[in-house]
């Protein structure tokens, strides 16, 4: 530029505050030639904090401790970073500083500070930005650090270092979640309460034949009859209200085939919202056996049962129970109390015998007579035994042995007909089995032919 008249060569001291807020001491140089005055800037000491620093500098150290960061600064004219800590890193503490790639040297390891000089470098060449992330494993536990960097013209770079520990550890937990999650055999959901799917696993999908699209449309209930739909929301909403539940449902699929499923679902509160959460597992071979057992037991007239010997609760019946007994299995299982109250007046003291010693039963068996709410008398056959995995569980059958009973009482009433009528007569009767070969005489058949009986 022009020379103002009079001008001569001058050095003078002063101070430049740069982009973080930190002042540096200078020397300009003023340098008069012919027309022209040249214009030099160096450094005479280290960058320092003010001793009173201005609005910007306490404004940066404000937000790197409240973000947990560290605001930076590449200045290529003294080859040198400003720093404004407001977290530990490495061997720099918390604060405000300047340093050289030497100093930084002796604070930052090698491996960090190869690639941060190296991204320094290669944004001032190609004029962009960068970021990139690196682990801490030197203490017990892992810390990890995002770094990045704008370029801002004038080969200065700017950019932060930020604490990312805490969202990589809920980046691992998330993983180790979805591993659980999708390793489940059964189906996951997880609802709103307005029956919403916010998360499910692969199974789901696979089962369902529903895309997730699908799913996060809420489309899997638009095949239901509103019957069905209606029955659903409202076990949702007994859900959301009871806190946790557990039922037999049919899942039906995308194309209208229905599984048979126990789903199992518990109400949560995440982020101040309420949801529930559960899993499904298919149980179409249990129904299936469950079908068989039905079968069976309709045929042996059989019922299983199974009872807490420390509550005298019973905790399972099958369906042979409610229809050998009588009762509607809507009704529930019927409390030990009635059931005694119902056996016969003769029988119900050795009842009350097996319930005194549910303790010390091992192994029991008892004919027993049962009047039905309809009237009906049936003799039934009791077995008990003690559950091996479980010890303070009884379980075992009964069996409706009525029509056997009353054939055999039919049978022993004939017996004892023909004997009188054996005895009442002087006439030789025998019977004869041809496929035995067994013979019977009567006492007069033995008199009339001259035999011993003996």
């Amino acid at each position: 530029m022009d020379a103002p008249n009079g001008l001569k060569n001058r050095a003078v001291e002063c101070q430049m505050i740069h982009r973080i807020g930190f002042r540096i001491d200078v020397l300009i140089k003023m340098i008069e030639s012919s027309k022209d005055i040249s214009i030099t800037i160096e450094e005479k000491g280290t960058m320092h904090e003010p001793k009173h620093p201005n609005q910007l500098t306490t404004m940066f150290q404000s937000h790197c401790q409240s973000t947990q960061s560290i605001a930076w600064e590449y200045l290529p004219e003294f080859d040198k970073i400003n720093l404004i800590s407001g977290i530990p890193f490495y061997g720099l503490p918390i604060g405000t500083y300047s340093h050289t790639w030497e100093e930084l040297a002796t604070l930052l390891p090698d491996t960090f500070l190869a690639t941060f000089k190296k991204e320094i470098n290669q944004s001032i060449n190609t004029q962009s930005n960068f970021e990139f992330e690196i682990e801490d494993s030197s203490a017990k536990q892992s810390s990890w650090y995002s770094i990045n960097g704008t370029f801002q013209g004038d080969q200065v770079v700017t950019g932060s270092i930020r604490d990312i520990s805490r969202e990589k550890l809920l980046e691992h937990e998330k993983a180790f979640s979805d591993s659980i999650i999708e390793a489940l055999p059964g189906i996951f959901y997880l609802l709103d309460v307005e029956g919403n799917y916010i998360r499910w696993n692969k199974n789901t999908e696979k089962v369902t034949s529903y895309t997730a699209s699908d799913l996060l449309n809420g489309t899997p209930f638009n095949n239901l009859d509103e019957d069905q739909r209606q029955y659903l929301f409202d076990r949702m909403n007994e859900l959301f209200k009871d806190g946790e539940a557990s039922e037999e449902l049919p899942l039906i699929t995308k194309n209208g085939t229905k599984i048979p499923y126990y789903f199992t679902g518990k109400r949560i509160t995440l982020d101040g919202k309420e949801y529930l959460i559960g899993m499904g597992n298919d149980i179409s071979e249990l129904v299936n056996i469950r079908k068989k057992l039905e079968f069976a037991e309709r045929r042996a007239k059989i019922g299983y049962w199974e009872l807490d010997q420390n509550q005298l609760t019973s905790t399972y019946w099958t369906k042979g129970m409610y229809q050998i007994l009588e009762i509607n299995p809507e009704d529930g299982m019927l409390p030990l109390e009635q059931i005694a109250m119902n056996i016969h007046s003769d029988d119900r003291p050795k009842f009350e015998e097996l319930l005194g010693n549910t303790l010390t039963i091992q192994e029991e068996t008892a004919t027993l007579r049962y009047i039905t709410p309809t009237g009906n008398i049936k003799h039934l056959f009791l077995s008990i035994i003690r559950n091996q995995r479980h010890p303070h569980l009884l379980e075992g059958v009964i069996q409706d042995i009525t029509e056997s009973e009353l054939r055999d009482q039919k049978i022993q009433l004939i017996q004892e007909r023909f004997n009188l009528i054996v005895q009442a007569t002087t006439d030789a009767i025998f019977e004869w089995n041809p496929v035995t070969n067994n013979a019977w005489w009567s006492d007069s058949h033995y008199e009339l032919f001259g035999f011993n009986k003996s």
